[in-house]
């Protein structure tokens, strides 16, 4: 009834939801590694006869980047994995999303499917030059679908943004 803990097996289970929590977060306080390169502004707290002290705090990170480090590694059209002879030649310098606008990982099972396809159809031309109208038409539908992917992306953010 009063929520008086007397034994160790004792706990409460009513949340607590009479806090207000009005300050940003501070690295120090914590055992563990927070996100960096946020920037922690000194706030004043309230000293001696209320004058106010200013108080800077120490960040685990600093708030500028030391060296760039990718959070991604770059990518590497070739996977490291056995790849057929037929398919060495007509790999995709970028990377290959599907019509729905999924990434295709390199060496995964509809990666192969992909390049099947592809071989196919490069296979079915007869001269060099209706190979490479081929591969480059491809590659150009794919730089077309990406540009639409992003523009899509864009047009979701914006309208998350707006509100609607």
């Amino acid at each position: 009834r009063h929520r008086f803990l007397f034994l160790k097996s004792q706990c409460l289970n009513k949340p607590v939801k009479h806090l207000q929590y009005n300050h940003g977060l501070v690295s120090d306080e914590y055992g563990f590694f927070t996100p960096h390169y946020y920037k922690i502004t000194n706030y004043a707290e309230l000293g001696v006869e209320d004058r106010p002290i200013s108080r800077g705090y120490r960040r685990l990170f600093s708030a500028e980047p030391h060296s760039i480090v990718p959070w991604v590694p770059t990518y590497d059209p070739f996977p490291d994995m056995f790849i057929p002879y037929k398919y060495r030649d007509i790999i995709p310098k970028d990377p290959i999303y599907t019509d729905t606008g999924d990434y295709i990982v390199p060496g995964s099972r509809s990666w192969f499917t992909y390049m099947c396809n592809l071989h196919r159809r490069v296979s079915s031309a007869n001269s060099i030059e209706e190979r490479n109208d081929i591969l480059q038409t491809t590659q150009e539908r794919e730089r077309h679908q990406k540009k639409l992917l992003q523009k899509e992306r864009d047009l979701k953010i914006e309208a998350e943004f707006h509100g609607t």
